[in-house]
C-alpha cells in the first residue's frame, strides 16, 4: 500500500504502530513524505508536489493491480492522481479526503495573493486538480472512510467522491465517532476491520 498522510502529519507519525497493524494484515506499506515536510528537502509546493506522484509510482516499478493507493485529508489529492494515472489499481482508498481542493485552497488564499486573475487559477484548478474528471477515469475498487462529524473536511466531500468515481465496486464507510484527526484512533478496531476486508486477504 502506497499511502500519503494528511498536511498536519510526517511519516514518523505512523512509525510504529501504524506500519505493524497494515502488515499484520498481511500487506507491504510504502509512507509517502512530501517534499518539505519531515526528513525530506525541498519546499512543499502543491505543483511540485503532484509531479512527485508520478517520480514515487515509476520508482516503485509495481503493477497498478499490485498496488493499493491510500490519501488521507490532503492526501487524497495524490492518491486520486495516482489513480487517474493508473486509470486501474488493486483498490484506492480516501480517508477524510479533500474532494475539492479548488474550495480549500480559496478558503486560505486569494488568487491575487499568487499574482494571478481568478481565472486563471480557475483554469489551473480545471487542467491539474479536477478530482471529478480524475475519477471518471478510474475504474477499480475504491474504499471511502469519513467521520460523519468531520469539522475540518465534511463528509459531503466523501459523497462526492463516490458520486464521481465511475467504478462499480465501491463502498463508504461513515464512522459515528471521531472527528477529522482522530477517526482512525476512535475507531481502530473497525477501521482495520474494513481494511482488511478491502485487501481481501
Amino acid at each position: 500500500m502506497i499511502h500519503y498522510h494528511g498536511n498536519g502529519e510526517i511519516v514518523c507519525d505512523y512509525i510504529p504502530d501504524y506500519v505493524e497493524a497494515v502488515a499484520a494484515l498481511g500487506v507491504n506499506l510504502l509512507l509517502v513524505e512530501y517534499r518539505g515536510y519531515g526528513g525530506s528537502g525541498g519546499r512543499p509546493q502543491l505543483g511540485k508536489m503532484l509531479e512527485d506522484v508520478t517520480v514515487v509510482r515509476l520508482a516503485c516499478g509495481l503493477r497498478p493491480e499490485d498496488c493499493f493507493v491510500y490519501g488521507r485529508s490532503v492526501g487524497a489529492i495524490f492518491a486520486v492522481e495516482w489513480a487517474a494515472q493508473a486509470g486501474s489499481l488493486a483498490g484506492l482508498i480516501l480517508e477524510s479526503g479533500v474532494a475539492d481542493p479548488r474550495q480549500r485552497l480559496l478558503m486560505r488564499l486569494d488568487p491575487a495573493e499568487l499574482g494571478v486573475s481568478q481565472e486563471s487559477f480557475d483554469a489551473a484548478m480545471r487542467a491539474h486538480l479536477h478530482h471529478e474528471q480524475k475519477l471518471s477515469r478510474y475504474h477499480g475498487p475504491l474504499l471511502v472512510l469519513h467521520a460523519a462529524g468531520d469539522s475540518l473536511v465534511g463528509v459531503e466531500h466523501a459523497h462526492l467522491h463516490m458520486r464521481w468515481c465511475r467504478s462499480l465496486d465501491k463502498q463508504l464507510v461513515v464512522f459515528e465517532e471521531g472527528d477529522h484527526n482522530d477517526v482512525m484512533a476512535c475507531n481502530w478496531n473497525a477501521y482495520l476491520g474494513h481494511l482488511g476486508k478491502f485487501f481481501g486477504l
